[in-house]
C-alpha cells in the first residue's frame, strides 16, 4: 500500500453569461446575472468536491468591459480535457483576468455541468451557433460573421474528449433547440456533427431553453432569464425539481423540472404573461425572423436526454 489517499471526486460546474457584446444590439441585462446564480445554486453538490468558474462578460459603471470570447470559450472547455498545452492555455486565459486553474481534466468519477447564458443564432438548415462577446452581425446582414461565432462543432470536440461520468449542458439562448434537434440528427456512430449526436452517444444531457424557432427571454420582474430562474430558484432553491418526492434532486430531475415548469412560470404571478416585446420583459428578434413572423408562443425548453437509467448525480439532499 502506498498510503496515498484517493483523490475525492469532483463536480466541475463552468457557467457562462454573456451580457456585454461587441454588437450593441446584442447587449443582455441578466446573462450575467444567470452564471452567477447557476454557479451559487451548485456550489456544494454532495459526495464531489465542488469546483466553479463563472465567466460573466458584463460592463461596470465606469465602463469597464470583462469580455468572454470565442477563443476564451474554447480555452476554458479545453481545461476539462488532457490540454497538451494546459500551461499556455492558463497563461493565456490569466492575461485576459481570468484564473482558471481550478478546472482540471475530468476523470470518469467527475462530473460537469456547464451553463451558457446568451445568445444564440440557428440558420433555415438547423445549424446552430453560440454567439460570444466579439461575435459580429452587420447590421442588415440576415445573418452573423460565421467566423465569430461559435458552432455546434467546436462544442462537440471538446464535449468529446471529457471523461467525466456525469455530463450536462444548459444551453439557454435563442434558437437553442436547434443544437442538438437539427434534420440531420439520427442515432449512428460517433463523429456526427451534431450535439445531438453526442447526446445519444455520450449520454450527455442536454437542456435547450426553446424550440428552434422561438426566443429566450429574460425579464426585468425576476432579474433573470426565465430558464434559469426555472432551473436554479424554483428547482433547486425551492426544491420543486424532486420530481419522485424522495427527498433529493438528481439532475436528470433537475433538467426534466424545468420543461414542465416553463410554460407555467410565463403566467406565475411573479412574472406576469410573458409576451415578446411587453413590458419588463427583453426578448431579441435577428433579421432571420419575417416582420410578419407570428406571435411567439410560450418559451418551452427542449431536453435531450437518452440515458435508460435514471441519473446517480444528486444535486441537492433533503429536498423536501
Amino acid at each position: 500500500r502506498s498510503g496515498v489517499a484517493p483523490r475525492p471526486r469532483r463536480a466541475y460546474v463552468l457557467a457562462i453569461g454573456i451580457d456585454d457584446y461587441d454588437t450593441p444590439r446584442f447587449r443582455l441585462n441578466y446573462a450575467a446575472a444567470d452564471a452567477r446564480l447557476m454557479a451559487s445554486q451548485l456550489a456544494d453538490i454532495p459526495g464531489y468536491e465542488t469546483r466553479r468558474l463563472v465567466l460573466a462578460a458584463e460592463r461596470d459603471a465606469d465602463g469597464r468591459r470583462t469580455r468572454v470570447d470565442r477563443a476564451t470559450m474554447s480555452r476554458v472547455l479545453s481545461l476539462l480535457t488532457v490540454d497538451d498545452d494546459r500551461d499556455a492555455t492558463l497563461a493565456a486565459l490569466r492575461a485576459e483576468g481570468i484564473e482558471a486553474g481550478m478546472l482540471q481534466p475530468a476523470t470518469p468519477d467527475d462530473a460537469v455541468i456547464v451553463s451558457f447564458s446568451g445568445h444564440g443564432w440557428a440558420n433555415p438548415r438547423g445549424d446552430f451557433y453560440l454567439i460570444p462577446g466579439d461575435g459580429r452581425w452587420p447590421d442588415g446582414s440576415e445573418s452573423p460573421d460565421l467566423s465569430t461565432v461559435f458552432a455546434t462543432a467546436d462544442l462537440v470536440a471538446p464535449f468529446q474528449r471529457m471523461q467525466a461520468g456525469e455530463i450536462a449542458l444548459v444551453i439557454d439562448a435563442c434558437h437553442s433547440a436547434a443544437s442538438v434537434s437539427d434534420g440531420r440528427f439520427k442515432p449512428g456512430p460517433m463523429g456526427d456533427s451534431g450535439l445531438g449526436q453526442l447526446a445519444y452517444d455520450k449520454g450527455i444531457r442536454i437542456l435547450a431553453a426553446t424550440q428552434a424557432d422561438d426566443v429566450a427571454l429574460e425579464d426585468a420582474r425576476l432579474g433573470q432569464g426565465l430558464l434559469t430562474y426555472a432551473l436554479a430558484e424554483d428547482g433547486l432553491g425551492a426544491g420543486h425539481a424532486d420530481l419522485d418526492h424522495d427527498g433529493n434532486i438528481r439532475v436528470d430531475e433537475w433538467l426534466a423540472y424545468s420543461v414542465i415548469r416553463m410554460p407555467t412560470l410565463a403566467n406565475d404571478a411573479r412574472v406576469g404573461r410573458i409576451a415578446a416585446g411587453a413590458g419588463g420583459t427583453r426578448a431579441i428578434t435577428f433579421h432571420d425572423l419575417p416582420a410578419d413572423a407570428p406571435a411567439r408562443r410560450v418559451q418551452q425548453p427542449a431536453l435531450f436526454d437518452f440515458n435508460p437509467q435514471p441519473s446517480a448525480l444528486v444535486l441537492r439532499e433533503g429536498a423536501r
